[in-house]
This record gives structure tokens, C-alpha cells and sequence, in this order.
């Protein structure tokens, strides 16, 4: 699937619609990978769908904590999770955090931004998605 955003607001708006799509998760999390450069806007993606979790706390990027945890009043959900892999060093600081226990939890929704520096150990039904920015707001979303 492809759309193009042509703006912060409708690339947040698509990230809200595509939360409600996909959730509930049949076994273990709701895990998303979001992969672009620098600027694409992964943490605008990851705010969209905060709004649609009902969370109403200021969403930044996690690049130097690489994880910071949202609490889900509504519905069956427990916990939002948003991991920030640009930093990483190895894949041992994820699993570190608690990543196993985090992935089986069926109530939990993971964003995690610079996915492919974790695609190892990224479960088979992680959704990725691919944001690449084309001037200005404008981005192409592509979800594989």
C-alpha cells in the first residue's frame, strides 16, 4: 500500500487510521517498524497514532533514551512503546530494555523508528513502514 502525506497533520491522521486498522494484534503485540531518513517523519507517525490511542501526553522522539513508555487509559490496551534505534549500538541494548517480555504482551503497541537497525529480532508480523520525504510536508508513506 503507498499514500502520499501532504502534510504533518495527514501523515498523523493516516498513522491514527492505520492503528485502528491493524489493532487488535491476534498474538503478541501491535509492533510497527517506521523506516526513513532523517526528518521523514517517523516521530510525526508515531504522534498520529498516540492521538488515537487516546494518549494525551506531548510524544517526542526517543533518540536519547532510546525507549520512553506511554500508559493506554482506553479500551483493552495496557502501553505504547516508542523506540528510537538511530543510537543503537547493538541489538543486546533492545533486548536489554525488556523487548521479549514488551513483543508478547498483546497489549502493548510498539513504534519503532530506524526498524532495520533491529530487523533481527523484529517479529514476522511487524508492519513496516516506509516514509520517504519529498520536499516540504509532502512524504510517501509505503507499507510492506
Amino acid at each position: 500500500m503507498r499514500y502520499i502525506s501532504l502534510s504533518v497533520g495527514e501523515t498523523k491522521k493516516f498513522a491514527a487510521e492505520l492503528v485502528k486498522k491493524n489493532y487488535p494484534s491476534k498474538k503478541g503485540a501491535l509492533v510497527f517498524g517506521l523506516v526513513g531518513e532523517l526528518g521523514a517523519g517517523k516521530t510525526h507517525f508515531a504522534q498520529g497514532a498516540a492521538v488515537a490511542l487516546g494518549i494525551k501526553r506531548n510524544i517526542t522522539s526517543p533518540t536519547f533514551v532510546l525507549m520512553k513508555k506511554y500508559g493506554i487509559s482506553s479500551g483493552e490496551l495496557k502501553m505504547m512503546y516508542h523506540i528510537d534505534c538511530y543510537r543503537l549500538d547493538s541489538v543486546r541494548d533492545i533486548l536489554d530494555l525488556g523487548w521479549s517480555k514488551i513483543i508478547l504482551d498483546r497489549r502493548n503497541v510498539v513504534f519503532v523508528e530506524w526498524a532495520e537497525k533491529i530487523k533481527s529480532i523484529l517479529p514476522r508480523d511487524t508492519i513496516l513502514i516506509f516514509i520517504k520525504d519529498l520536499g516540504g510536508e509532502k512524504r510517501e508513506i509505503t507499507i510492506d
